[in-house]
């Protein structure tokens, strides 16, 4: 795929066939993170029941043109199976990974519906999935993978089978008008059930995620993944490959560059790096009320998911100011909404962390010049001498009872004194006891 797609859109292609995203660099996967386009690099239910759904309709069409086999099992039972099959196969070459196995589950669960002759898509189904990968891999339940994953899919299947009871009945314009909408109406559901999970784990959502994948989800549904589907069945032909391949580089440009697009527009990222466990659990377990109950008691799930948000704006989570990392040898710290960190580089794994956590922007993030620091030296931060020492050593306390605190494992203290000249360790002021953090053992404590 490298070698025929040139630049970045073959590695979009690689990724979107192969689940790897080595090749995709820092700038191209973060204009689909800030316009909220990012699930589409990762194989997850959409490229899964894309292909699933592509080869049900091709073996159901092959079925009909084949009456011997009609006559014995109805098209669309032929087209479950062998669905069912092609899925499997492109999950195993995906990499199974946990978005990739609840699709394949999930599309499955929907294929042998259609063979019982049930309601191939339900709540239930998706409740199947979620104890099969539990059961596999109990572990992956605090991974924000599994919950987006799920929280997405529970509030499109909860919304479509209200959907289904309420078109019932009705006439063909409002059907018709309903799948119209209906591209709109996933996108803002998806959304919103997981805004609270993404706020949650990464502290910040995109603000034209909607907007972003009304246009890349058609052209990734009904352009790009059939063709590249095409592009693999024919890569023993290498002149059709060749042909497939120049019509589909146009396509994967067209969707980056709408990525980029909508990633550059003013105030497409805003940081909600209040949201504490309790707001967290009131907004979710609302989103719940909501999703899974038949009767009016659901609506009390407004209420829960109002207390949350209002929770989160009376009782924002606590942020620490202080940042440790790899044994105490990379340090960062905030000082007056500005990030320092100790890395050799601005822009890191960590510092984008860290400045996540606290919403700073990345121009108030900063690298500290000082390249001795910190072991031993010290530094200066908006005209304060500041001290932080991550070696065991004494630490002596001026009162009056001379108290000693031994082996202290870092220290970060503005610097006023002097140590005496007998005392062979660092030294600190009672007048600095109230400004000073000390960590001894792992643990925090104060005088």
């Amino acid at each position: 795929m490298l070698s025929h797609i040139p630049n970045q859109e073959g590695a979009i292609a690689a990724a979107l066939i192969t689940g790897d995203t080595t090749e995709i660099k820092k700038e191209t996967r973060q204009a689909f993170v800030n316009s909220g386009t990012a699930h589409i690099l990762a194989i997850s239910g959409l490229h899964l029941t894309l292909v699933g759904g592509l080869l049900f309709l091709i073996f159901r069409l092959i079925g009909l043109c084949w009456p011997p086999i009609f006559l014995y099992m109805p098209a669309p039972k032929i087209g479950a199976v062998l669905s069912i099959i092609g899925t499997f196969f492109y999950l195993q070459i995906s990499g199974g990974r946990i978005p990739s196995m609840r699709a394949f589950f999930s599309f499955s669960l929907i294929m042998t519906a259609i063979l019982i002759n049930r309601t191939p898509i339900s709540l239930r189904m998706v409740s199947f999935s979620a104890i099969i990968i539990l059961l596999l891999y109990p572990e992956s339940l605090s991974t924000p993978s599994f919950q987006l994953s799920f929280a997405a899919v529970t509030g499109l299947v909860a919304f479509y089978e209200r959907s289904q009871l309420f078109l019932t009945g009705k006439t063909y314009g409002k059907r018709i008008l309903f799948y119209f909408c209906s591209l709109f109406v996933s996108s803002l559901i998806a959304s919103l059930a997981t805004t609270p999970f993404i706020a949650y784990h990464f502290y910040k959502v995109t603000l034209h995620a909607i907007s972003a994948n009304l246009i890349v989800i058609p052209l990734l549904s009904f352009l790009i993944m059939p063709l590249l589907l095409l592009w693999v069945c024919l890569a023993p032909w290498p002149f059709m490959f060749e042909k497939l391949s120049q019509a589909i580089a146009p396509l994967v440009t067209a969707m980056h560059e709408t990525a980029a697009f909508f990633s550059g527009l003013k105030g497409s990222i805003i940081f909600l790096t209040g949201l504490s466990a309790v707001s967290f659990s009131l907004i979710v377990f609302g989103g719940l009320f909501l999703c899974l109950l038949k009767t009016k008691l659901r609506y009390a799930g407004a209420a829960l998911i109002a207390a949350g948000i209002c929770h989160c704006i009376l009782f924002p989570k606590e942020r620490p100011d202080l940042f440790l990392a790899n044994q105490g040898t990379v340090i960062g710290f905030v000082d007056k909404g500005h990030l320092y960190t100790t890395q050799r580089r601005k822009k890191t794994f960590l510092s984008e962390i860290w400045g996540d956590y606290h919403g700073i922007p990345q121009g108030q993030r900063h690298r500290l010049s000082d390249r001795r620091h910190p072991l031993k030296n010290n530094l200066t931060v908006s005209g304060n001498n500041i001290l932080v020492h991550t070696e065991r050593f004494s630490l002596w306390v001026e009162n009056e009872h001379q108290e000693k605190y031994p082996h202290a494992h870092i220290w970060i203290s503005k610097i006023r004194h002097h140590k005496p000249d007998d005392f062979q360790g660092h030294f600190i002021g009672e007048k600095d006891l109230p400004h000073t953090r000390f960590i001894y053992a792992g643990k925090s404590f104060s005088k």
